[in-house]
Order: structure tokens, then sequence, then C-alpha cells
């Protein structure tokens, strides 16, 4: 998968992803060739193959790069409120790419987002001392990529959603234990 910064290379890679995205708008995912791709993009199949190996490299490509911004603005950052850094990022980059991500999701190819948020996730609570127990940090990280990915498919499938600032509220008091707790409560009141 391509990691460099040539202007020429990045127009290709735009080319190829808003071709992918306008096939994906006319028919389903897995009928779309390399050679739709390349005649759509109006580019070689040498082209496509200098940066990718595979139709699933340009999602994962671009979910990394939307993704990679959640922490990327501070990246030393100090802030110890992971709810609200998290939902105040993370849904802001759905919402802004909000169409690619519709069409990921209506694709049904959840398991690429999720790979790429639980990459995400993990090179950011790597900071944080409280996930740092080798034997359980695998589990955290999957709770929380599933949570989280959970959500954001949720919310995009959702016909009245929620404003950022909503999730950001949600996703503290979990963070919090202020949901748990809170069911836990209404079990005992029963």
């Amino acid at each position: 998968m391509y990691t460099g910064d040539n202007p020429t290379a990045i127009q290709s890679i735009e080319g190829l992803k808003n071709a992918l995205i306008s096939l994906m708008e006319q028919k389903p995912y897995k009928t779309i060739t390399i050679k739709d791709l390349c005649d759509k993009a109006n580019l070689s199949r040498q082209t496509f193959y200098n940066f990718f190996e595979g139709k699933e490299d340009i999602i994962h490509y671009y979910l990394r790069k939307y993704l990679g911004t959640i922490w990327s603005e501070n990246p030393d950052t100090k802030q110890r409120d992971l709810s609200k850094e998290i939902g105040s990022r993370y849904f802001h980059i759905f919402e802004t790419n909000r169409r690619f991500f519709e069409i990921i999701i209506a694709h049904e190819l959840d398991s690429i987002l999720y790979d790429e948020v639980a990459e995400i996730i993990k090179r950011r609570l790597q900071r944080e001392p409280e996930f740092s127990d080798p034997n359980i940090y695998a589990y955290q990280i999957a709770f929380l990529t599933g949570g989280m990915t959970s959500m954001i498919i949720h919310w995009m499938k959702d016909t009245e959603k929620l404003s950022v600032n909503a999730f950001e509220n949600i996703m503290r008091d979990m963070f919090n234990g202020k949901f748990v707790n809170t069911v836990s409560k209404n079990k005992r009141i029963r």
C-alpha cells in the first residue's frame, strides 16, 4: 500500500477511491473488478498495482487516512478524558466523510472498518498505563473496538442521528461506568 507523498501518486489514488465509491453507488462491491476501477478512474492496471494489491486496500488506505487524524493533531496529548477525546474527534471524522462511510457500511464491509478502528485504538491506548497488562490488553481493545464500531454503524443507519456532543456524553458515561452503574441499579430495583 502506498505511503509516500508524491502529488501525482496521491491524485491517482484519489481517482481510484472516487471511482470505487462511484461504482459502489451503482453495483455491489463484490462485482467490481480492478478493470472496472481503472476504466472509471482512467488509469492503467499497472498504476493500480503500483499502489494497491486489491480493491480492499483502497478502503484500508482511506480508513487509515481518515481515522489516523483522530490523534494526529496532538500525538503527545496528556488529555486523560479518553471519552471526550475519542467522542469529539472520532464522530467528527465520520460526519465529515459521511458518504464514504455510508457506502462502506451499506456494502457490509464492517470487518474492514473494525480492523482499522482496532488499529487506531491500539496505537492510542498503548500510551495509557491502565491498558498495559498484556494478559487483558487484547480484550480491552476488542471491547472498545466492537462497541465503537457498532455505535458508528448504528449511527450511520439511524435516520435521526445524534449530535457529536450527544455521542461524547454517551461515551463519557460508558467510560466512567455510569452506564453499567445505571443498569445495575435498575436491576436491583425490580
